[in-house]
């Protein structure tokens, strides 16, 4: 039997210390590997909220009614996300959220969710509610001017009437 010698001993130690991390790291990264190898996607926590209807069926939207839902919520994101600018806002978008009818809401609510909730950024209304919208900000509606604070408040009311968590 051949003698090793201490240098040879430690990189035998190193060699199987290195081959046992390794091992942990694709253990760890192999099954997110096959998932998206297989085409299996984890599924989100966002629960989508059911439209409001007479007879609790859902509404279908239109190919239009789609698009308008998606721009709001992505131009909702686009001015929520990063640092605000006092006098930078797009009052419009706030304004267009507050128009809406019941089902055009929810839709809003729940396609911003299934778009940003996912990745750990919270629901349309813990977005709002977070959301520091300076001393600046103010809507012009068909209702009159709203102020941050009056805002928040007429969103957050339609939100409990709604059930939007």
């Amino acid at each position: 039997m051949k003698k090793l010698n201490l240098t040879t001993y430690q990189l035998l130690i190193a060699k199987y210390v290195l081959l046992a991390i390794l091992a942990v790291i694709v253990l760890y990264r192999l099954p997110k590997a096959l998932n998206g190898f297989l085409g299996i996607t984890e599924e989100p926590d966002f629960e989508p909220v059911p439209m409001p209807t007479e007879n609790s069926t859902g509404i279908n939207l239109t190919s239009a009614q789609f698009k308008e839902v998606r721009g709001l919520a992505q131009r909702l994101h686009t001015d929520m996300e990063g640092v605000a600018i006092p006098g930078m806002r797009d009052n419009a978008v706030y304004s267009e959220l507050l128009d809406l009818t019941d089902p055009m809401l929810v839709a809003v609510y729940n396609d911003f969710g299934q778009l940003y909730y996912s990745s750990g950024e919270g629901t349309l209304r813990e977005w709002l509610n977070s959301e520091n919208f300076w001393y600046t900000f103010s809507l012009l509606t068909p209702w009159g001017a709203y102020s941050a604070k009056q805002f928040t408040a007429a969103i957050n009311q339609r939100f409990d009437l709604l059930n939007l968590q």
